[in-house]
This record gives structure tokens, sequence and C-alpha cells, in this order.
């Protein structure tokens, strides 16, 4: 999900978003800090308009004399909630907004959770001593996407409150001692006391066999949908070979720039000597690493070797409307099978057909594919599980093979 607009509750607890395109939209309510930001709460009063002309704005001072929380306990906090009142994106409900319509009654209710504390020590892998002062983030995994923030104290002990269930991502890097950890746990029904051990930096090295390995670029990415995920990059050298420096340990996801990329809202541009070529393998020793994660637990035993190939299939099709005529301008996808879909978000494709209904869709890897053709869908609708639920079925499947092309007929979902 990406926002396309929001504003702050007034003091009634109300909103109003307005100049909104028709569509269908999830709406969201992010429940304010608990406890007052650092510095104070301001007064602020005409929170719409600069301070500029006879616009009311009065913030000659911070109030700092008493703070001003959420109310909760210290097991308790608020979750982000969509409409019509949960903070699981899948059970979310859209609102469908009609060209002049003006919808109202989108009322969300906001309750607070149970939840739980983490503490611990940072400890320093190399030397085995406590971590002063060092930074950590405890990001969401779950549908609630959240980051809770602390520092370890002088002693390297650190606390983490109001922690609801649920996965997380507990990182922190120290760049001047060279260490780091991405460490994954679950919060489920207790506190949790646990130590993070930054171990040291990884250095991992690879080859990519291509025709020219230095329009290419690889890169690792942290493996989780974390907004601004860790990345790191590197530009094979002419010989192909590449090597990847500071990589704290974690689970990441290899990536080969411009060819295979996460799905990006604008997908980047290749240049005409790529267009046909995709990564065809890609291991570390023995292991999958073109379809599954590369999990970083320890210095890594065997480079990453990467094979590109240019002989990609293509797929020609021809798109029908409920009443068997040619349907004009029909948007088609063509995407993984459904187990290959979290990690091979670069496979997805789409066009759209011409006054003919016809479409083509070049350059696709060698795999299994399920293509749709939509009349009128909401742009990357296709990426969310709770919509494809209901229209799984009601693709074409097809199996693109080396330098082929296959043809296939569908009837346009509504």
């Amino acid at each position: 999900m990406s926002v396309m607009k929001s504003m702050l509750t007034n003091d009634l607890g109300e909103y109003r978003l307005f100049w909104i395109a028709p569509g269908s939209y999830y709406v969201n309510v992010i429940p304010p800090p608990d406890g007052a930001s650092e510095g104070g709460t301001s007064l602020v009063i005409n929170p719409y308009s600069q301070p500029a002309g006879r616009s009311l704005w009065w913030n000659p001072n911070n109030v700092t004399s008493t703070p001003a929380g959420n109310g909760l306990l210290d097991n308790e906090a608020y979750l982000p909630t969509f409409f019509p009142g949960t903070p699981d994106e899948s059970a979310a409900m859209q609102v469908e907004l009609q060209p002049g319509a003006d919808v109202r009654g989108i009322d969300i209710r906001v309750a607070p959770v149970r939840a739980w504390r983490i503490r611990g020590v940072v400890l320093n892998g190399n030397s085995r001593q406590p971590m002063a002062g060092v930074p950590l983030q405890l990001i969401s995994l779950g549908p609630a996407s959240q980051i809770l923030r602390t520092s370890a104290d002088a002693m390297g002990r650190f606390v983490i409150p109001k922690v609801p269930s649920g996965p997380y991502l507990l990182a922190g890097v120290s760049q001047a001692a060279g260490v780091g950890r991405l460490m994954t746990l679950e919060v489920r029904d207790s506190d949790i006391e646990t130590n993070i051990e930054f171990l040291p930096f990884y250095t991992v090295s690879g080859r990519v066999a291509a025709a020219n390995p230095t329009a290419l670029s690889v890169g690792l990415r942290v493996d989780y949908g974390i907004p601004n995920s860790l990345q790191i990059n590197a530009t094979p050298a002419a010989d192909g070979s590449f090597t990847l420096r500071n990589v704290p340990p974690g689970d990441y996801r290899v990536f080969v720039s411009p060819i295979m990329v996460p799905q990006l809202m604008t997908p980047p541009t290749i240049p005409a000597s790529l267009q046909n070529t995709y990564v065809k393998t890609m291991r570390i020793g023995d292991v999958d690493v073109l379809n599954s994660r590369l999990r970083l637990d320890r210095p890594p035993e065997a480079p990453i070797e990467i094979t590109t190939a240019t002989d990609p299939g293509s797929l020609i099709g021809r798109v029908l409307d409920s009443g068997q005529k040619p349907s004009a301008g029909a948007i088609d996808v063509l995407m993984p099978e459904v187990e290959r879909r979290a990690q091979r978000t670069d496979l997805y494709k789409t066009t759209t057909t011409d006054e003919t209904g016809q479409f083509l869709i070049e350059a696709v890897p060698p795999g299994g594919y399920r293509v749709f053709a939509w009349q009128n869908v909401a742009d990357f609708a296709w990426r969310d599980p709770s919509f494809m639920r209901d229209v799984e079925e009601k693709g074409r499947a097809v199996r693109v093979t080396e330098g082929t092309r296959q043809t296939v007929e569908l009837v346009s979902l509504p």
C-alpha cells in the first residue's frame, strides 16, 4: 500500500479527506505516540496553514510541565487500525469512491491491545563485552507496520516497552566497531528477555556470468517488507567478479539491476543491450538463492554464482469481453505461480491490449505463470493476496520455455 492522502483529526476525532480521485481505497488511522514528544508538546492553532498573513499560529514555547500521553497503561499499546476497525491489512474493507461522491460514516474505532516488554543487553561479538549507546530498531513484520526505537544505556542494557504481539526484526548496526545484527523474534504472550549479539560484518563475494557484467549491479536487500530497507550494492568487474562488503548478519534477497529488481511503482529503464537478458540461476554452494532468501548467520562458505541467459520466451494473446468481442485497453498481468510470488516480484509483467484485443509480453524468463486480463483494475491490486483470492482460478496457466512464444486467449474480468 502507498499513502495517497493524509491529515490530522480534529479535537473531536473527526477527519475529512477531499479532492480524491475516484477509485477503491483503504482508510487507516495511526494513533498518536504514547507520551510527549521530545521537547514537550507544541500548542498549535490553525494547524493547516503556515504562520503567514492573518493565519493564527501560536507556539512561542513548548508545554513541558505536563506531558501529554495517550492514557494507556504500561501493558497496553495502540496499533495502526484500518477501516472498519482492524490492524490486519488482509481484513481491511475497501471504500469505493465514485466520481463526485461524498462518502460519510467511515468511522474507525481504535482500541488498545495487550502489549509486552523486550529487554536485554547488546553484546559485542568480538569482545563479548556490553556495547553502550548503540541505537536499536524493532521493526514489525506483521500486517500492522510500525517501528519502535531505543538505545542501549552505558551498561549495554536496552528496554523496549509496549510491544504488541507479532513477528519483529530487531536491528542494530555499529559502523565504527564494524559489527551489527538483524535478528528476528516473535512476541507472543509474555515479556521477552534476550541479548542481541552484534557480529562482525561479512564480506560476500561472487561472480556474474554475462556478456557484459559491468552493465549490471548486484545488490543485497533485507528480505522483509520494510520501508527503506538496507541495501548493499556492488558493480562486477570485467571478469564478472564482485564483492559486497560490510554486510550485517541477517536474511537477504539478491538482486541484479536493472534486469532483476524488487517491484517498484516505476520500473527501471532497461537498455536495449539487456532487453533479453535474465537471471537463469543463482546459487551459493548447493543453495538456490534465486527463488529463496540468502541467510547470513555465519561467514559465507562459497561465492554467489550468478548465471544469466539471453533466450527468454514471450507470450502473445487475445482478450475478449463477456460478449466475445475484442476487449481493447484491457490490462493484462503475467505473474509467477503462487508459491513464487512473495520471492520473485521481479517476474510480474503488465501490458494493455490494442484496439483488436491483442497483447504481447516479451522477455519472459522461463517458468510457470498465470495470466489475467481486467477491463478495469486499480494499479497493483493484483499484488494484494485478498484481491487475488477471489479471481485466482479465473486466470490462465501458461508455461514459458526458452526462446519460444506461447499463445493464449482470455476473457477479461470486470
